[in-house]
């Protein structure tokens, strides 16, 4: 009895082994969607226009190089002093050698920008592909350009 249900397991086991599953596996990525096809419909366009002002955030959270102004950073408000130096003391010295790319504030204050700037631009590329009425088309431009002279 128990080598009857072996040679059955064993037989449809070597059954589906000869079954090919090709045409199971084949993939239509025509519904997934792509860059060229979400982009140029209007939500896409908006999400691209929203990625600019992301980075706003992104540039705002990196305030110790805007919202402390060189004279702030000793002043005695919560703010480091000279009795109690606080991180960004070497922002406060005028040098080559702390005013340069390999300052991590400032590098990532930069990297921050230019990301910026660039999403703005993109989206100004693709502006001329969306499917958008001419007014609002030109109004979300308009907003785009502001927000490239705002990041640099």
């Amino acid at each position: 009895m128990k080598l009857k249900y072996i040679s059955i397991l064993l037989l449809s086991l070597l059954g589906l082994s000869y079954t090919s599953c090709s045409d199971f596996l084949e993939e239509d990525p025509s519904s997934i969607g792509t860059g060229e096809t979400y982009f140029p419909t209007k939500k896409g366009f908006d999400g691209a226009l929203n990625a600019c002002y992301s980075m706003l955030r992104t540039l705002h959270q990196s305030r110790q190089l805007w919202m402390w102004g060189t004279d702030q950073f000793m002043q005695t408000n919560g703010y480091p002093t000279y009795e109690n130096p606080g991180t960004y003391t070497n922002l406060d010295v005028y040098s080559n050698q702390s005013l340069n790319s390999e300052n991590g504030n400032i590098k990532s204050l930069w990297e921050n920008g230019y990301i910026g700037v660039d999403r703005c631009n993109r989206v100004i590329q693709l502006s001329e592909t969306a499917e958008l009425p001419e007014a609002e088309r030109a109004v979300k431009v308009a907003e785009a350009l502001s927000l490239s002279v705002d990041n640099n």
